[in-house]
């Protein structure tokens, strides 16, 4: 935080953990590595809460309510300087997102899995997975551009609203345009 993601050299980072260089890749392939060590376990935790959820709800209120039971968690100073610096980091953000692929194939496989029959190759799972993972960081970077301020919760729930929302008003589009 203090020199910029690109200026801190490895060898800064072992020597702050106090371990040789060598040592630091025993454990880590890279500095992306260390700064998103934390979220395959939070991956983990998100998707098996949403498998948890009850098969009575809907494959999007499962999904909302699985990921904030568990994001809910993440909203302490450190995370929001965290997030602060993958915002303005491209390599970051790239990272994440290739990181996060596992993620959001296991948020479509749990809504295949709730469907009759269904299959995480069906697109419908699929897109769902998707939408889950890109309304987290929507409402990540709005809560982000607050300043971190309130709460992250509020954000997901407007985020998954307004979907919500846009997928009662098709409908209705559809009928007034006939």
């Amino acid at each position: 935080m203090e020199q910029g993601y690109h200026a801190t050299t490895v060898d800064q980072i072992a020597d702050a953990a106090d371990m040789s260089t060598r040592n630091f890749f025993r454990y880590f392939d890279s500095k992306e590595q260390v700064l998103f060590a934390w979220q395959q376990e939070r991956d983990r935790e998100i998707l098996e809460a949403v498998a948890a959820r009850p098969l009575t709800e809907s494959p999007l209120t499962a999904l909302r309510e699985g990921l904030l039971s568990v994001i809910s968690r993440y909203q302490d100073k450190n995370f929001i300087k965290l997030m602060q610096l993958v915002r303005v980091t491209p390599t970051l953000r790239a990272y994440q997102q290739e990181i996060e692929e596992p993620l959001e194939r296991g948020l479509a496989e749990a809504v295949a899995a709730r469907q009759d029959g269904g299959a995480a190759s069906d697109l419908r799972p699929r897109i769902l997975g998707a939408i889950t993972l890109r309304l987290l960081h929507v409402a990540v970077d709005d809560w982000l551009e607050g300043g971190g301020g309130k709460d992250l919760v509020e954000h997901i729930h407007r985020a998954f609203a307004i979907v919500a929302g846009v997928e009662r008003d098709t409908p209705r589009r559809r009928r007034a345009a006939r």
